[in-house]
């Protein structure tokens, strides 16, 4: 069902396979047997998982049909014995396909004709637009993330609509905001579909803001959805608070500030060498940076940080007592080791060190 069947049309490998069936969540709990093992994981949804053998894990949901009874997230749902109703509630046409076991495909909608028919993916919503936005705000930022991923053709009267009832992604968490988004700037036509984004105001609604000397060649620079984020913001505080509001993991929001942080620091390899040397920063984040500056990032990947000569237990075997000072004499002499290009070897560095006391 859905976009496993539209990723198999497209000749690409699905990342999930979602199973339907007609039968309810309390007809597949009495299908375990010896072999199976039926788990109530989404119960209230229809969805139970079936584990094989004690490792492999499916997950299988009943057809079913949304009501109109919904908080533009969560719609009360109706067990249906038919895969064209249950296809009805999907939100656009390209994922409103089924296909059987034999691999038949089932169309229908035109999801096909909209994803193979022309040179270009065409993004419809399945039946009345307004409906389908208002049982799931979310399908708004899914709209431009499939666009931006398709390079889909996107029609004026639906950005008009969505642009109308963008009030209700205050419905959605930011924590799904941020999942469809980062999906988005990760997507190959994300510029395009950003720009459509923003003429129907939808940026701001979830809080991004709109920096003057915002870049979209940057944007279209940016190798994951962190680098796109740094570009909204040049003001460190200003990005923490936007990270903890959307409630990034830590290393999400680590990886952006430090973007943010170092966005007018010069991209060169004395840079890439001393971030990766001495700051230890994590090769993603400086390839990430380079990027944004234009600045080819294959010295990150080949260059091999060379490991600091001079340990506490020589400066300890030439007569430093263990104290605050042994640990300043060190980093005196990282810094010289570091000016030195990595150069000057244990010996060197110790004798400049005896040579100064």
């Amino acid at each position: 069902m859905g976009g496993c069947v539209r990723d198999y049309l497209l000749g690409e490998t699905p990342k999930d396979i979602d199973l339907a069936t007609d039968a309810t969540p309390l007809d597949m709990m009495e299908m375990g047997t010896g072999l199976f093992a039926v788990h109530p994981t989404g119960f209230a949804h229809g969805t139970c998982t079936f584990v094989y053998n004690r490792e492999q894990t499916f997950e299988v949901t009943t057809l079913r049909l949304d009501h109109d009874t919904t908080d533009g997230r969560h719609a009360e749902v109706e067990y249906v014995k038919s895969f064209e109703e249950d296809c009805s509630r999907r939100d656009f046409t390209i994922n409103a396909m089924s296909m059987d076991f034999d691999g038949t495909v089932y169309d229908y909608f035109g999801g096909k004709e909209d994803l193979l028919g022309s040179s270009e993916v065409k993004l419809r919503f399945v039946g009345d637009i307004e409906a389908r936005i208002r049982e799931d705000y979310l399908r708004i930022l899914r709209y431009f993330r499939f666009a931006a991923r398709f390079s889909a053709a996107m029609s004026p009267r639906d950005l008009r609509v969505i642009e109308y009832n963008r009030s209700g992604l205050k419905n959605i968490s930011y924590e799904r905001i941020w999942a469809e988004m980062k999906k988005l700037f990760e997507a190959p036509d994300r510029v395009w579909a950003f720009k459509c984004m923003r003429s129907c105001h939808v940026d701001t609604q979830i809080g991004l803001p709109r920096p003057d000397g915002f870049s979209s060649y940057k944007l279209n620079a940016a190798d994951c959805g962190e680098a796109a984020i740094s570009l909204f913001f040049f003001d460190i505080a200003e990005v923490e608070s936007f990270c903890q509001l959307w409630k990034m993991s830590n290393l999400e929001k680590n990886k952006i500030v430090w973007l943010v942080k170092n966005q007018e620091v010069i991209a060169s390899n004395v840079y890439i060498e001393n971030f990766l040397t001495v700051d230890r920063v994590p090769k993603d984040w400086i390839v990430s940076w380079a990027l944004l500056q234009d600045f080819d990032p294959v010295y990150v990947e080949t260059f091999v940080p060379p490991v600091f000569p001079v340990t506490g237990q020589d400066m300890l075997d030439i007569g430093f007592a263990a104290s605050k000072e042994l640990g300043q004499k060190l980093s005196e002499l990282k810094t010289l080791w570091v000016n030195s290009r990595f150069a000057l070897n244990r010996e060197e560095l110790l004798g400049i060190l005896k040579h100064n006391d």
